[in-house]
């Protein structure tokens, strides 16, 4: 009972130091709404939780304390971005592509799923390469399975960072439509389904210019205040040059 009543205290506690603290509070805002509400994520053990959790938690702290936060967090954003778009490239089905925020692009298909198993498909990812490392005969199944995993737990990461994002100001506050960070995780998205259909073999649907002028955002997000303008104007030079 005394044990029951220590931890209660400690709760409130940490209630109140939360409520004092709006970015702690929105931190764990993201644990609930992006871990505890996503079926994939709330199955997880308590000891697999507390790990991505704390890594996460450390992740912002570091990021904080950066000398440039600004710069810091970009680094993480890309990071995060990218594994993302490497999983959600192989998990997406035709089916669900109209539910996702690629729903427009012709370059994300949701075709790769379907021939996960393939040859080639243990160089589509490291975390693929190492499941078939140490189970070759790891099922298509058992890898979706693991890029599922692998996107949710980097979306939960990308919905924390974007809450930090817009507490520190770094989001385009007169026109939210202009915004980069979402024209950003798209342009990750196709060079992503593009990579993977070089490697399996399957058809490409847009040229390796394309992907060259995706790949710039990277720098754009890493150098420029206001990453979608400048990766536009990037754009417009480089279709002169090709003309």
């Amino acid at each position: 009972m005394i044990k029951r009543f220590l931890a209660k205290r400690k709760e409130k506690a940490l209630e109140r130091e939360m409520a004092k603290d709006p970015l702690v509070m929105l931190m764990f805002t993201n644990v609930k709404k992006n871990w505890h509400e996503v079926g994939i994520l709330a199955q997880l053990s308590d000891e697999a939780t507390e790990v991505h959790h704390t890594d996460f938690f450390s992740l912002i702290q570091n990021i904080i304390g950066a000398d440039n936060v600004i710069a810091e967090l970009r680094i993480q954003i890309i990071n995060r971005v990218i594994a993302y778009s490497d999983n959600m490239t192989l998990v997406l089905t035709p089916e669900d592509k109209s539910l996702m925020f690629t729903k427009n692009s012709p370059y994300v298909t949701g075709e790769i799923n379907q021939h996960i198993g393939q040859s080639g498909t243990s160089e589509l990812t490291q975390m693929f390469k190492e499941a078939h490392f140490n189970h070759p005969e790891i099922s298509p199944t058992d890898l979706t399975e693991i890029a599922s995993l692998s996107m949710a737990i980097n979306n939960f990461f990308i919905e924390g960072l974007d809450l930090l994002r817009i507490y520190l100001g770094d989001y385009n506050k007169i026109n939210h439509s202009k915004d980069w960070l979402r024209p950003f995780q798209i342009a990750m998205a196709e060079i992503a389904e593009h990579e993977h259909r070089k490697k399996l073999g399957l058809p490409l649907l847009m040229e390796e210019m394309g992907w060259f002028k995706r790949s710039l955002f990277v720098n754009k997000v890493h150098d420029e205040a206001n990453p979608l303008m400048a990766y536009e104007e990037a754009m417009k030079r480089v279709d002169k040059i090709d003309d």
